[in-house]
C-alpha cells in the first residue's frame, strides 16, 4: 500500500469533474507538467535529476519513468485515459495537495501539501544493497531509522534547508528522532557527504540498528 496525500471525497469529485473538462487539452497539461518539474527541484534539488525523482518517489507508487516523463514533457500524448488513482499518487509523489492538480489545470499553482509526505523506504537503494552493509534481519531492524530519517529531511525540504547538515537532522533539541544516537547519527551524516541522501539514510540507520554485517568502508566515522 502506498502512501498519498489526504484528499477528501469532495475534492476528488472536484478533480474527477476538472479532468473532465480539460481532457484532450493540451495547453492545461503543459501549465501542469511545467510546474511538477519545477516541483521535484523544491523539494529536493537532487531530484532536478528526473531519473532519481522516479527511483526514489514516483516508482514506490507506481508511477515509471515513462508516466513522469510523459506529465511533464508530452502535454499532447496520453492525456484522455488518466485515472483519478495515478493523479492521487501523482499529488502525493510530487508532495502537493490533491486540490491544486486541479487548480493547476485551471492555470493556478500547485500547493504543497500540509504536512510532513512520509518518505518513501520500501528498501534500501542499490548501492547500500551492494555493500554487504545489511542483510534481509538488519533491513527489517533499519527501516524505521531510514524512514524517521528521510521523513525529517522532506520535513526539512519544505522549510527551505534543502541540504541540511548533521546537526539539522539530528541536533534539534526541539524535534529529536527517536531512537537515534544524535551526536553520532550527525558525524556520521557530515562524513558521508559524497552519498546520496538516501544511501546516508540507510547507512546510519543499519547502524543504528547495529547490523552485523556491516561492512562499509571507513567505519570508524562517529
Amino acid at each position: 500500500m502506498t502512501s498519498r496525500t489526504t484528499g477528501d471525497a469532495e475534492a476528488i469529485r472536484q478533480l474527477k469533474e476538472t479532468l473532465k473538462r480539460h481532457r484532450g487539452d493540451a495547453g492545461a497539461w503543459t501549465l501542469l507538467g511545467g510546474q511538477l518539474r519545477a516541483r521535484r527541484g523544491q523539494i529536493n534539488p537532487k531530484y532536478r535529476n528526473r531519473a532519481l525523482f522516479v527511483r526514489e518517489r514516483s516508482k514506490p507508487r507506481g508511477l515509471d519513468y515513462k508516466f513522469i516523463y510523459d506529465l511533464e514533457a508530452r502535454p499532447k500524448d496520453g492525456r484522455s485515459g488518466f485515472s483519478i488513482d495515478k493523479l492521487l499518487d501523482v499529488a502525493a509523489a510530487y508532495g502537493v495537495t490533491v486540490e491544486s492538480i486541479g487548480a493547476a489545470l485551471d492555470g493556478g499553482d500547485l500547493i504543497p501539501a500540509a504536512g510532513p509526505v512520509p518518505a518513501p523506504a520500501a528498501g534500501p537503494p542499490e548501492a547500500v544493497k551492494a555493500s554487504g552493509i545489511l542483510n534481509d534481519a538488519a533491513i527489517v531492524a533499519a527501516k524505521p531509522y531510514a524512514t524517521a530519517i528521510m521523513t525529517r529531511l522532506r520535513d526539512l525540504a519544505a522549510e527551505g534547508l534543502m541540504t541540511p547538515s548533521g546537526s539539522d537532522l539530528f541536533l534539534d533539541p526541539s524535534r529529536p528522532l527517536p531512537g537515534l544516537d544524535g551526536d553520532r547519527a550527525a558525524r556520521r551524516w557530515d562524513a558521508h557527504d559524497d552519498m546520496l541522501d538516501d544511501e546516508r539514510a540507510w547507512l546510519i540507520a543499519a547502524l543504528q540498528a547495529d547490523a552485523e554485517t556491516a561492512a562499509w568502508p571507513d567505519m570508524n566515522v562517529g
